[in-house]
């Protein structure tokens, strides 16, 4: 098992994918279920806003000798920069020349021909200082936007909720997507892929807890109650449970003294 622990996830993540076109809940199907009730869009607009977060971090992690706690401040002011500019833009200028329908995608714009200008101006006085900053700059920025956006998702689940079954969904297509790269590319055991796959499993088994406590939590999806679930579901938990098998295996392999003594005659040899 060892020896196909990559296989073994990527079987995981693909079963917990197909599975959702099995029923999942009566006669719903997982696909039926993801998109029930308002709260599809709030889980997708989630998703992509820990995804901006993600990759400020992996820009600031690889651009920048700060410590975390120094990444972590500037990310936080950075969002309340750009909120206050958002908030003096909303309060003099977009009230009187924007009409309410355009009002955001003018906000937007006017943001960033301010990012253009201010980028342009530091490439004209100083290039050398644009092409070492240029990357932490744009990493302080896509950061800021996600974090001052976690706000939206929060406030629209008070009263849409967030579809849990779409959040399992893009767990099983974040598994297979991060099993098929680490087919390919053979990361080491403590990379992004690895970290995806176990986070995303441990998901989508909260997700499958959900539903199967339906009943009892008189959750409602649309306007149907979920309370029998049925076995696609139960097999979509199985290929989450595959996954993390197939990953934690694979740190089995690596730590083994088979593996290590491997290792030491590999370098006695060279």
């Amino acid at each position: 098992m060892k020896k196909h622990s990559r296989f073994i996830t990527l079987i995981g993540g693909i079963l917990a994918f197909f599975c959702f076109a099995l029923p999942w809940d009566a006669d719903y199907s997982g696909a039926e279920l993801a998109n029930l009730g308002k709260g599809t869009l709030v889980a997708i607009l989630l998703f992509l806003i820990l995804a901006f977060i993600g990759i400020s971090i992996y820009m600031l992690n690889r651009y920048t000798p700060w410590n975390p706690m120094s990444k972590i401040v500037a990310l936080t002011l950075s969002s309340i920069g750009l909120f206050l500019y958002l908030l003096l833009f909303e309060t003099t200028i977009s009230g009187r020349f924007v009409s309410n329908i355009s009002r955001i995608s003018a906000v937007v714009i006017v943001f960033i021909l301010a990012l253009a200008v201010f980028g342009i101006s530091v490439y004209v006085v100083n290039r050398h200082v644009f092409r070492i900053s240029w990357r932490q700059v744009l990493a302080l920025i896509v950061g800021s936007i996600g974090i001052l956006s976690c706000f939206i998702p929060i406030l629209l689940s008070f009263d849409r909720g967030i579809n849990f079954i779409m959040i399992a969904f893009i767990a099983a297509l974040t598994i297979t997507s991060a099993s098929i790269f680490r087919l390919i590319r053979h990361p080491p055991w403590k990379s992004w892929p690895t970290f995806l796959i176990l986070i995303s499993s441990g998901i989508g088994l909260c997700c499958f807890l959900i539903l199967f406590l339906g009943n009892s939590l008189n959750i409602e999806m649309g306007d149907s109650k979920l309370y029998s679930p049925r076995y696609g579901a139960f097999l979509t938990a199985v290929g989450y449970i595959l996954a993390m098998i197939g990953v934690l295996s694979f740190i089995e392999k690596v730590d083994s003294p088979e593996s290590q003594g491997t290792q030491e005659e590999e370098g006695d040899a060279e």
